[in-house]
């Protein structure tokens, strides 16, 4: 099959939380609130591959191990050097027709997002505060949401 009639993906980017493990994991299951976990679910049933999305780690593939760690936010600088890093991750494990779906936080997906212009970008959690996220993410996994999913 050549590239013209490959079928696109859809990656989900899961934003990692500050609740870890105390001991070396995969990146996976060290992140341990109940909201990445709920946005870990989702990028399970929805999308045919994840990554986790860390200030630290940047683009994390589910299975790496890492080590538990504490950091502190960065600025707008730092900020956007990191989107510059994950973007360029991103485009060697992606095709540009590929759709991004980004379960993170404003601080994520306000540098990254422009960066990503190529894709078919979708920021469902966008606008809404912590609480109603969660509330659509718990919706959302307890019914087929309008996400059609792999």
């Amino acid at each position: 099959m050549d590239k013209e009639t490959e079928k696109t993906k859809t990656i989900c980017l899961v934003g990692c939380g500050k609740q870890k493990l105390a001991w070396p994991t995969q990146a996976k299951d060290m992140y341990t609130s109940p909201f990445f976990r709920r946005k870990r679910q989702y990028a399970e049933r929805f999308a045919d591959s994840w990554f986790i999305i860390s200030a630290k780690h940047h683009l994390l593939p589910p299975d790496q191990v890492i080590e538990p760690y504490a950091l502190i936010g960065a600025g707008v600088k730092a900020q956007r050097s990191w989107a510059a890093i994950v973007a360029g991750q991103l485009r060697q494990v992606t095709d540009p027709k590929d759709t991004i779906i980004i379960l993170a936080g404003k601080d994520y997906f306000e540098y990254l997002g422009p960066l990503l212009l190529s894709y078919n970008v979708e920021l469902p959690l966008k606008g809404l505060r912590q609480g109603e996220q969660n509330r659509w993410l718990k919706d959302c996994l307890e019914r087929v949401c309008g996400h059609a999913g792999k």
